[in-house]
């Protein structure tokens, strides 16, 4: 499954957990598809999932909210964010969601 907008590609591993891969810019044009992708993923009854970041050049408060609607729905520790950008990591530490969100920031 692969969900397109103009600036954010969003792909499905069908892996155990699930992983989408993200690769663009999340903001409130895109975070729209990330939404359905995490919805598709669950659908399965999946308990975890992964979002790789390691193709997101931008993130704005529309995809923090994506990220937060998608933390929420699974149990605590269920959602992991992979290989989070220098960007996106400065902006989870600035609003204080990195201590919410299980990161893991992949091979130095």
């Amino acid at each position: 499954m692969t969900a397109d907008s103009p600036r954010l590609l969003v792909s499905l591993e069908e892996t155990t957990p699930p992983v989408l891969v993200l690769t663009g810019e999340l903001d409130p044009s895109t975070a729209a598809s990330l939404d359905a992708a995490v919805d598709d993923a669950l659908r399965d009854g999946a308990g975890e999932l992964v979002i790789d970041m390691a193709g997101v050049s931008f993130v704005d408060s529309s995809g923090l909210r994506s990220l937060i609607s998608a933390h929420k729905r699974l149990a605590p520790s269920r959602l992991q964010l992979r290989r989070p950008t220098p960007f996106a990591l400065q902006l989870l530490s600035i609003t204080g969601l990195d201590d919410q969100f299980s990161i893991d920031p992949g091979a130095d």
